[in-house]
């Protein structure tokens, strides 16, 4: 998705996320993270089609699994004991805070996952060289390092591939096929950094305050989508502080009643951009049915 959520201004969208990452880490009851966790569901399915989830479901799966079955086995506190493994006592307790962690932790992941998504590398920079120059160009070259390693890795195992070098009989033959693969990589990346950093150089880079290829401007719905959220955290932080949304594991179970109007506020919260890219649909769709 191009418009909706993706095209406000990197402030206010910054600002969303921080806010929704304080607020699943503050509130950990299990159904405000499940609320959370939904709605970044759809979010992300919205803005890639889910593609990007898709990847990565199963290594969140298995961190959740390992979550949930070594808490118990690692903590012993609470008074609720439900077994014993190897004279160690298995607490309700500690299996709950498992789940519930487990929960968070994944949530966070897809927070930050569908947060790259929204908050570009150019947005990222905007937002962060006029304070840190140095460390936000490094922050953004090592995000794009990355997935460019794997493609350019991909590219000279395929040319390996042509020419037959993939085809040794021993192992030793195939690890020094891999090594070589890795020393081609390692003298790419280091040729064009090297030009990279010429040409940076050359360029001025760093001889003065960094100015931004794209200009981003505060428009109306910006403003009111800031003033909505000012309203909906100091509504959310009232009721955190009376103890609504949180869940106490130990030494024992304990939470106070769902708040019809602090739930309410809270799932507002977390599917705003969610609105916001169903409007986008719904206004896109209504100028084609005029036209």
């Amino acid at each position: 998705m191009i418009g909706g959520f993706v095209s406000i201004h990197p402030m206010v969208s910054a600002l969303y996320f921080i806010g929704l990452l304080l607020h699943i880490m503050w509130l950990n009851h299990p159904l405000y993270l499940l609320i959370a966790w939904c709605c970044l569901v759809i979010l992300h399915l919205q803005t890639d089609n889910g593609e990007g989830l898709r990847s990565v479901w199963k290594g969140y799966s298995m961190m959740a699994l390992v979550v949930i079955v070594i808490n118990p086995l690692v903590s012993s506190r609470g008074s609720t004991i439900l077994t014993y493994f190897r004279n160690r006592p298995i607490t309700l307790e500690s299996v709950v805070y498992g789940f519930v962690f487990a929960l968070l932790l994944i949530t966070m992941l897809m927070m930050f996952q569908v947060a790259q998504k929204v908050i570009t590398e150019d947005r990222f920079l905007y937002l962060t060289a006029w304070v840190l120059p140095r460390t936000a160009f490094v922050i953004v070259m090592i995000q794009r390092l990355i997935p460019l390693l794997h493609s350019r890795l991909q590219e000279i195992n395929a040319v390996a591939k042509t020419q037959g070098r993939f085809n040794a009989a021993n192992r030793l033959g195939k690890v020094r096929v891999a090594m070589e693969s890795l020393n081609v990589l390692l003298v790419w990346t280091l040729e064009e950094s090297l030009h990279t950093a010429v040409s940076m150089r050359a360029s001025g880079y760093g001889s003065s305050l960094r100015s931004s290829y794209v200009r981003y401007r505060m428009e109306t719905r910006d403003y009111f989508l800031l003033m909505i959220m000012g309203v909906m955290t100091a509504s959310i932080v009232l009721g955190g502080v009376q103890g609504y949304g949180q869940m106490n594991f130990y030494p024992s179970l304990a939470w106070k009643p769902v708040h019809l109007m602090h739930t309410s506020v809270y799932i507002i919260w977390c599917a705003l951009p969610i609105f916001i890219n169903l409007g986008e649909i719904i206004q896109w769709k209504l100028i084609r049915l005029k036209t």
